[in-house]
């Protein structure tokens, strides 16, 4: 089953279109995997995690069929995550039975969904708590609370497949010991880990940078969630971030096996 990452940019993006900063202008000439959209990714062509305003957009240009979509796993109700207005416009005058798509996500996601109506397609909400696990053929997702603002729960999800393993962690500071415990015992093969402060240090934001990835990555490795053949891929990239893997600050964690997500990175899980 293959993994997509629909989007790696924070809310913003990349480049920023009123930002001028040496990593946007650079963006704006070099374009390819320097250019990135709003976080967002797709597990096969039925689950997706998160749908935010440039979900259609995604779909266009990297070619899936949301068509298919029976699945939303939600980290948290801001709207570059998700985006009801979006999906509500996108669904309109389509009118069809099936696929059920059904919403997974905390109480203020939720509560979002629920002031759109008339959708186009048949909508249903799940709640989901931290530690809940959903099982959906051979593929388990797991919700795990973060800490990234104090006014919901927002999650981060593990995704369990026959093959390789996925951490979802987007829009997250440091993670809480709650997070450690809840992935005891599992393994990850690939982390997708909030890099939005990119090489600055900032503490207690509810996002993280490089020095902040370097002390989760290395809890995660010592209690064996994370292993040496695993990827570190920052994800949520700011304009912050440096626009290349020769940029000195990532040099001093590559030792970490740290590789930059971009905008359609394709993994194949099993």
């Amino acid at each position: 089953m293959k993994f997509t990452v629909c989007g790696s940019g924070d809310a913003i993006g990349v480049p920023g279109v009123f930002c001028r900063c040496a990593n946007c202008m650079s963006a704006r000439r070099n374009g390819g995997r320097e250019k990135r959209s709003r976080t967002g990714f797709l597990l096969g062509n039925t689950i997706k995690f998160d749908f935010g305003p440039d979900t259609p957009m995604q779909a266009r240009e990297q070619g899936f069929d949301l068509a298919e979509l029976k699945y939303l796993f939600v980290t948290h109700s801001h709207s570059d995550h998700f985006c009801p207005e979006e999906l509500w416009n996108q669904t309109l005058g389509i009118f069809r039975e099936e696929p059920v798509l059904t919403v997974f996500g905390n109480a203020a996601t939720l509560a979002a969904l629920a002031s759109y109506h008339a959708f186009g397609i048949p909508i249903r909400s799940r709640l989901l708590h931290s530690g809940e696990t959903v099982r959906i053929g051979p593929v388990e997702v797991t919700a795990i609370a973060t800490k990234h603002i104090p006014t919901e729960e927002c999650l981060m999800y593990l995704i369990e497949t026959p093959g390789e393993n996925v951490l979802i962690a987007t829009d997250s500071d440091r993670f809480p010991e709650s997070a450690y415990t809840l992935l005891q015992g599992h393994r990850v093969d690939h982390l997708f880990i909030d890099a939005t402060w990119g090489v600055k240090h900032r503490e207690n934001e509810g996002h993280m940078g490089l020095s902040a990835i370097r002390d989760v990555v290395v809890r995660l490795l010592a209690q064996n969630i994370l292993h040496k053949a695993s990827y570190v891929r920052p994800i949520h990239i700011s304009h912050l971030a440096p626009p290349s893997k020769g940029d000195s600050a990532v040099k001093e964690i590559e030792t970490l096996q740290i590789e930059w997500s971009y905008d359609g990175l394709t993994l194949k899980l099993f």
